[in-house]
């Protein structure tokens, strides 16, 4: 508890990993710190109140924020608390920050959920979305908007909002294109930026100096120092010129609603231009306040994302990973084990040792044999399989992701998309985006999430009456400001990662829409992924997205089947398993037929797996069914996963199970050698790509890993 309430105003715990105090866990940087608090927490009766005043009222939390060179150079990280660490918002004070300063806010307290407008092109949620008739409902504080568990409200979603079927420890903070987007060319973004305007025009029409000092006046509660004034003054001339220019050849036109506050040509471009200014106040703001922290500088002239020169000639450019969410059954799909057939029924003999696991408990379950014929999943597939003895989970437990370690390794390929992309099907994936999270890598590599529902990505496409030119000159203005405040956040690489994204998003805007438009596809292609099919729809258009992305150059593709842990069967395996084959089995298939046919699969490595496998005996949510209805316990010691393309010698298993397929027992081959041979073939040593990280160079592969040479090709 004193963790977490020093994690709440601090932004990190004195324990850095809230949900975890074991030995994966993060060390404690002051452990006499967080005794002495919780000795004087208990001795005071428990006392959360006393507890928040005397952090709150301390000389370390009512420190300055700003930079000072000898101490960050000793401690760059900030563990000794040596300045106040920048915090970062939560989305709901965002969306609540943004309405305050447009003067559009609807304080009201109490009353039933609100359900805000929702972007253009997405559809409404399961159970509809009951818009409310009075405009300033859907102004009201974010705390009343209603959560639906399966489908929250997109901005929040799309600037980390917590999984609502989880509970949660600390949010995921992540940098991403999609964000920027969502600020740059939503809908609710843009009225509120003219709103902003109009309320800067009420106070001071006319004079370009006092618009500025207004406009200041209102978004951060100063005035403008001279740089910051001349700077945007400048913008707003130019601007006004673009507007006035477009309106001129009959081009464009500018914003009505704004516009009108003033009488002539010129006064009207200038009032229009604002609106761009008032975009970019909100944004700026947020990152005055934090929640979108400015970019330094240097962020252009270190591209984070260039193309780099792999350690050696890669044999496989690009990977898409296809995740079965929740753990497939090795023995009822790959591996069949006759001796299960002859002791089906037989329970486990007492000198077993059963692994206990809130699942099983201490019970000795029965044997049961595969209710599946092997040959309905993969069995012709040309690919390689083998059985890593440990548990594999695409959660990577406060570690960077594998498809971060191979963007950080390799940069972007393709300058205008995302090198790391993640897909997702109707559920939201358990534990959210420290899925593909960069952790203590630059936030930059993270993955980019492209949505479930209606367009893969929200707000592609600027508003009708912002040019292309008008934009960019936005984003200069932006840029530019971001340089002017960035001599205090030397440290802060997530300001790189955000000045970066905004790039990407508007460098996306040209590229994007017509990747990830599939009805460019011929039907036979849509066929081929079984698209015309309302079972395989969902998770065949990911599959076919994923191709039309690798084949434009992103390094490493995700792309979840089950999400939720579908494939998690407790109980009922046989009917939970035929359901997600029938899901993926089409897509699948047509996934590596398409990439063969077009030369694309001897560069693509694709994976097929999941977290782990299942026990050759019953899990304990089957007792009393049928034998027909029984399911499988987590099977992290013995599971079968496949790779094709990409450079691996297919038509091959590698490795065995037990006669009863419950353990890895010939050539058991851990995460992080698989790993390791994922990076390999993507031209990538993993015991040379490294990052430093609290004085340690740190790894994917952590202090393993070794090269499953018998796969390559």
């Amino acid at each position: 508890m004193v963790n977490r309430v020093w994690h709440h105003h601090f932004c990190t715990g004195i324990v850095a990993t809230p949900g975890d105090f074991g030995i994966m866990g993060s060390r404690p940087t002051h452990p006499e710190l967080l005794d002495w608090l919780t000795d004087d927490f208990v001795r005071n009766g428990w006392s959360l109140k006393r507890l928040h005043r005397l952090i709150m009222t301390s000389s370390t939390y009512r420190q300055i924020s700003s930079n000072r060179e000898q101490a960050r150079v000793a401690d760059p990280s900030n563990q000794l608390l040596w300045r106040f660490p920048p915090q970062r918002l939560e989305v709901e004070a965002v969306r609540d920050s943004a309405l305050a300063v447009a003067g559009l806010l609807n304080t009201a307290v109490g009353g039933r959920s609100v359900f805000p407008p929702l972007p253009a092109g997405m559809p409404k949620p399961v159970g509809g979305w009951d818009l409310a008739r009075d405009v300033s409902e859907h102004n009201r504080r974010s705390v009343y908007i209603f959560v639906r568990r399966n489908d929250p409200y997109p901005m929040l979603s799309a600037i980390d909002f917590p999984d609502s079927h989880d509970s949660c420890s600390r949010r995921n903070r992540t940098t991403t294109a999609p964000q920027a987007l969502t600020l740059l060319n939503g809908k609710l973004t843009a009225e509120w930026a003219r709103h902003f305007a109009g309320r800067v025009l009420d106070q001071a029409a006319g004079d370009p100096a006092r618009l500025v000092e207004a406009a200041y006046s209102l978004a951060y509660s100063r005035l403008p120092d001279p740089w910051e004034k001349d700077t945007a003054q400048t913008f707003l001339a130019r601007q006004a010129d673009i507007i006035a220019a477009q309106a001129a050849a009959g081009s464009a036109a500018p914003v009505p609603d704004v516009a009108a506050a003033a009488g002539d040509a010129p006064s009207r471009a200038r009032a229009a231009a604002l609106v761009g200014l008032g975009a970019l106040a909100l944004s700026h703001l947020l990152g005055d306040s934090g929640v979108l922290p400015r970019a330094s500088g240097a962020a252009a002239d270190k591209q984070p994302l260039a193309s780099k020169r792999p350690h050696h000639p890669p044999k496989a450019k690009s990977v898409t990973w296809l995740f079965m969410e929740g753990g497939p059954s090795h023995i009822d799909l790959f591996d069949p084990k006759p001796a299960l057939e002859k002791l089906a029924g037989e329970r486990t003999p007492e000198s077993f040792k059963l692994p206990v696991t809130s699942a099983t408990g201490s019970h000795r379950m029965p044997l049961v044999p595969s209710q599946r014929k092997w040959k309905q999943h993969g069995g012709r597939l040309e690919s390689r399989r083998f059985r890593p003895a440990d548990e594999y989970r695409v959660d990577p437990g406060g570690r960077p992701s594998l498809g971060a370690w191979t963007t950080y390794g390799l940069g972007a390929a393709n300058q205008n998309l995302p090198a790391f992309v993640v897909l997702t099907d109707d559920k939201v994936v358990r534990g959210g985006p420290t899925n593909w999270s960069s952790e203590f890598l630059p936030a930059t590599y993270q993955g980019t999430h492209l949505q479930k529902d209606g367009p893969p990505i929200l707000d592609l496409l600027p508003p009708g009456h912002v040019s292309d030119r008008q934009q960019r000159s936005r984003l200069d203005l932006l840029q530019a400001l971001n340089r002017h405040h960035s001599g205090q956040w030397p440290s802060e690489d997530e300001l790189d990662a955000r000045m970066e994204s905004y790039e990407l998003a508007y460098r996306m805007q040209g590229a994007a829409p017509e990747i990830v438009d599939l009805a460019k596809e011929s039907e036979a292609t849509r066929k081929l992924y079984g698209m015309d099919d309302k079972v395989t729809a969902k998770f065949g258009g990911n599959c076919l997205l994923a191709r039309r992305l690798v084949e434009n150059g992103v390094r490493f593709g995700e792309v979840y089947c089950g999400s939720g842990s579908g494939w998690d069967a407790h109980s009922q395996l046989e009917e939970n398993h035929s359901k997600w084959c029938a899901v993926s089995d089409k897509p699948v298939a047509g996934s590596l037929a398409d990439l063969k046919s077009r030369g694309l699969l001897e560069s693509t490595l694709v994976v097929w797996g999941g977290e782990f496998g299942r026990t050759p005996f019953t899990d304990t949510n089957s007792t009393g069914l049928n034998p027909e209805k029984y399911g499988r316990d987590h099977n992290p010691w013995g599971f079968t996963m496949w790779m094709a393309g990409g450079g691996v010698k297919g038509g091959q298993a590698i490795g065995t199970t037990d006669e009863i397929g419950f353990r890895a027992v010939d050539k058991p081959y851990h995460v992080h050698d698989i790993h390791a041979t994922v990076l390999h073939l993507l031209g990538l040593n993993h015991l040379n790509l490294t990052f430093l990280h609290n004085g340690r160079p740190e790894r994917a592969t952590v202090n393993s890993g070794t090269l499953i040479a018998e796969a390559l090709a």
